[in-house]
Formats: structure tokens, C-alpha cells, sequence
């Protein structure tokens, strides 16, 4: 079995330390490809792609009415972890689920730098 473009890239992104899943979905909540590890808590990964864009697009929203422009990153900081979502390529979203060991910004950084390539995919 080989391994999808999309699939590599969000290999790379798992490894990082204390990435527990990476998702990348459609801005309407559909799912178009994911990656759990192991013995990350049992997830609806569905359920969690929509509200991930319901999150997204609210973002959005919110942008607009407060007129602070564009939307570049959803980081989201809870006591036992984080999630991180942002636009990868027109119409295509991920989100990135971490605990509390990782580093956000190093989620940041290889999201960023994966972008050209989602991009490229899409």
C-alpha cells in the first residue's frame, strides 16, 4: 500500500511530539484525509471535522464584523492540550490535535511550511 501525498504530509506533522491527530478536511466539515496515533482517546473523527469548520467559518465571521482582516490561524488552548486550524489551500482546512507537552508554535511552523505543498495537492 503507498502512501498518499496527503498522507506524508500529515505523517510529518504527527511526528511531532505531543501531536495526538492532524485532519484535513473540506471548509463544509467533510473529511478528506486524517491521521490519528494510537492511544489518542476514541474520536468521531466526523464529528470532530465539522465542528472544526463550524469553528473555522465562525472565525471568519468574526474577522469580518470586527474588521480585523484575514484570517491566518485558529489556535485554540485548553488545560490539556491545544488544537490548531487554518486554511491550507482554497476551500481546505487542518487541524491539528496536540496535548499539553507540545510546542505550538513548532505546530505552527510545520503547517507553514507544509502549506506550499497542501497547495500544490490541491
Amino acid at each position: 500500500m503507498s502512501t498518499t501525498p496527503v498522507k506524508a504530509l500529515l505523517s510529518n506533522i504527527t511526528a511531532i511530539n505531543g501531536v495526538n491527530a492532524a485532519i484535513v478536511l473540506q471548509s463544509d466539515g467533510k473529511v478528506v484525509d486524517f491521521i490519528v496515533k494510537n492511544g489518542t482517546v476514541n474520536i468521531n473523527i466526523n464529528v470532530i471535522a465539522e465542528v472544526i469548520a463550524k469553528l473555522y467559518n465562525t472565525a471568519l465571521e468574526l474577522s469580518k464584523t470586527l474588521r480585523l482582516g484575514e484570517l491566518n490561524m485558529l489556535s485554540i488552548e485548553y488545560t490539556t492540550g491545544s488544537v490548531v486550524i487554518t486554511e491550507i489551500a482554497d476551500g481546505k482546512l487542518i487541524a491539528v490535535v496536540a496535548n499539553k507537552r507540545a510546542l505550538v508554535g513548532r505546530i505552527r511552523m510545520e503547517i507553514k511550511r507544509s502549506q506550499r505543498m497542501f497547495k500544490v495537492i490541491f
